[in-house]
């Protein structure tokens, strides 16, 4: 299942965090996944329980929303905005699958994690961190 492998490169993104901030508990994160990512955000939320079982990240909740894009008909001209998780790209106007798009249609961001913190809970947001399967987190 990819989307596991993607729930895999969440947590190691959250321990990677919580290893640089001693003392904080993960409680929460959002995941923003590109509409043409191949991603199912459904299948995302299931897998993420299999992959926090047995890390520091265990009893953090996920939750997964999907980047709303326009893109543009390389054929035709035609506008076409996307809001949820689709399998192919195709142009309703033409039938063209020559579609140009963001390239943030094709990632994943770990956008805010929610923290305790001395007691308190904390939501660290995130600009520019994409989740990418198979990442050495090592840099």
């Amino acid at each position: 299942m990819h989307e596991y492998g993607i729930a895999q490169e969440i947590v190691n993104a959250i321990e990677e965090y919580v290893k640089k901030n001693k003392g904080c508990k993960p409680l929460s994160c959002q995941v923003q996944v590109g509409a043409l990512t191949g991603i199912n955000p459904e299948a995302l939320d299931a897998a993420f329980p299999m992959a926090v079982k047995g890390t520091i990240a265990e009893n953090t909740e996920i939750m997964v929303s999907i980047e709303q894009i326009t893109c543009r008909c390389r054929n035709c001209g035609e506008e076409i905005r996307i809001d949820e998780f689709i399998d192919l790209l195709i142009c309703e106007n033409c039938g063209s699958s020559d579609i140009d798009h963001p390239p943030s249609a094709q990632k994943i961001f770990l956008k805010k994690l929610e923290v305790e913190m001395d007691g308190k809970a904390q939501v660290i947001e995130f600009e520019d961190s994409e989740i990418e399967e198979g990442e050495n987190h090592s840099h």
